[in-house]
């Protein structure tokens, strides 16, 4: 066991949207990646939203994998930020 040394996980924002995107709050009405739908990372994701006051329905989802297919969502604006 680990405790408070364990990896953890970040929103990263692309350079398109780095200027619309300062905090969580700024989720709304942004296309936001994730590995997958009900992975982790779209627990975090709609959790930092929620708890920010975005509601679900003012974000998007959307599943882009890991590694080269996440690179790329962000690089080509598919997704604003993961």
């Amino acid at each position: 066991m680990q405790p408070a040394q364990a990896p953890g996980e970040v929103q990263v924002v692309s350079n398109k949207a780095a200027a619309d995107i300062e905090t969580a709050k700024d989720f709304k009405g942004k296309k936001l990646g994730v590995t997958g739908l009900g992975s982790s990372a779209d627990f975090l994701t709609t959790y930092l939203a929620v708890n920010a006051g975005v509601r679900t329905s003012e974000c998007t989802p959307v599943a882009v994998g890991a590694g080269r297919t996440f690179i790329s969502a962000l690089q080509q604006g598919s997704i604003q930020a993961a």
